[in-house]
This record gives structure tokens, sequence and C-alpha cells, in this order.
């Protein structure tokens, strides 16, 4: 018997139009008869791999070497400054980024953390880090 399910669709002119509605049906007549709670939500888009790997083979790779660190430990350092920091959960006298891993962002975040990154590493540092979009020319 099916407990939970989930449907992607969209709203179009303020109605939900689902993505799969016959699969959707098929599987509402296999839910046991009773109380549900339906949620719609937005869709976060995860960043995309071609912002993951711009990342980590420009930013992060710069940095690292302006800093004589690991990529990871420089991105770890750089999530942190961005995202906020917080209690280790194991050592609370010790603080851990909020966020440790770019594939927890969204892509607008993503965005976001880039828009950032790169003028921060300039005026910061004096680190000139290329935009995404000088890789190719």
């Amino acid at each position: 018997m099916l407990t939970n399910y989930l449907c992607a669709g969209e709203i179009v002119n303020g109605h939900l139009k689902l993505t799969a509605a016959l699969a959707f049906k098929a599987a509402m007549r296999k839910m046991p008869p009773g109380p549900v709670i339906v949620k719609v939500g937005r869709v976060k888009r995860q960043r995309s791999l071609d912002q993951n790997a711009y990342l980590h083979a420009v930013p992060f790779t710069l940095l690292a070497d302006h800093f004589g660190d690991s990529i990871e430990g420089t991105k770890y350092d750089l999530m942190g400054h961005f995202w906020g920091w917080q209690p280790s959960k194991i050592d609370p006298s010790r603080s851990v980024p909020i966020r440790s891993s770019t594939a927890d962002m969204s892509d607008e975040e993503c965005s976001k953390f880039i828009d950032w990154l790169i003028p921060w590493a300039a005026m910061e540092h004096g680190v000139l880090i290329p935009l995404p979009n000088e890789m190719n020319t």
C-alpha cells in the first residue's frame, strides 16, 4: 500500500497542471483511505554542473594557491565566510560552515555566491578571478 507520493507539476494561469496526471491518479487509487496533506512548493533548481566545475577549477583553485591551502580547505572557509558559521555538533567550541558544500546550493544561490566571491577576492586579497564567461575567450 502506498503511503507517500510526489508528483511534479506547474502552475498555469492559477491552476495546477500535473506533469504525470495519469500516474498521479493511479497512485491515488493505491493510497489508503483517510486524511492527507497536500503541499505545493516551488522547485529549487540545484546549482548547475557548469557552476560547480567553474568554482572548483577557477576561484577555489586560484584562492587555494594564494592562501597556500587545499582546494577543499579553501572551499570550506569560503562557504563559512559567505553563509556563516555555527557550532560543531561534535565539538561545540569549534565553528563549522552553515553550508559546507556547493551541492546544497540552488543555481540562484550559487550565482549569488560567485557574484560575491569575485569582487571579495579582488578587494580583500588582490586575487583577480576571471568571470565564468571569460573562461573560453
